[in-house]
């Protein structure tokens, strides 16, 4: 079924489950729905953080949350229906261009697209600090390149101790993911590019010697 269709459908469903009769019993009785969503059908799924919405406006944001759990009915429909192995590519391809970078990993790891959801990771490089351990040793290559170039960028605009700080934090966990192996060397470098930075020079060198006894 296309997409216009169902969208259709839906709303039609949608049209029936909130109308009330008119007239009932006489001549005249007919069933009639307001066009627009019963606000109290949104009450839920608000306080479940499915959708976020102004009382005064006319239109709701999909959460995160939402956009998954509506991924989750739809793939039960289509598993019901017997249609999700021919469905299921141009289903997770809409997840991609729909939802947030942050959500599509979340499902196409559920599915296991783990090549898809690396496709995803480099267009945004700073969810691999907190998705970097779930692609797991299959995509070890992948995964610390992300982490290299992230900490390069971030590095570039680091101009205060804060910065600095966090981009010690950002190597301690690259170094839980990938190994000390894999972060002495972005250590080295960055040394090597931001001399005249001192204070980072500082904190670098502690993190070094940290990293080398861990080695041992």
């Amino acid at each position: 079924m296309k997409e216009e269709t169902l969208v259709e459908s839906l709303s039609l469903v949608l049209l029936y489950l909130t109308s009330w009769v008119e007239n009932e019993g006489s001549e005249l009785e007919s069933r009639r729905s307001w066009r627009g969503y019963d606000r109290s059908a949104l009450d839920s799924p608000e306080e479940a953080e499915l959708i976020s919405f102004n009382r005064h406006s006319k239109s709701a944001y999909l959460t995160d949350k939402g956009r998954e759990s509506f991924y989750r009915v739809l793939k039960e429909t289509h598993q019901k229906r017997g249609t999700w192995v021919e469905s299921r590519r141009s289903v997770l391809a809409k997840v991609v261009d729909r939802f947030s970078p942050e959500g599509a990993i979340r499902i196409l790891l559920e599915e296991d697209e783990m090549q898809a959801a690396l496709s995803v990771l480099r267009k945004v490089p700073n969810l691999v600090y907190r998705y970097g351990e779930v692609f797991g040793p299959r995509c070890s290559n992948e995964i610390c390149a992300a982490f290299v170039e992230d900490i390069r960028n971030s590095t570039r605009f680091a101009s205060h101790n804060g910065k600095y700080h966090e981009l010690c934090e950002k190597l301690i966990v690259m170094e839980k993911v990938c190994g000390v192996g894999a972060v002495l060397p972005v250590i080295e470098e960055l040394q090597q590019t931001y001399r005249q930075r001192r204070n980072m020079q500082k904190d670098l060198r502690n993190l070094e010697s940290y990293m080398k006894y861990k080695q041992e």
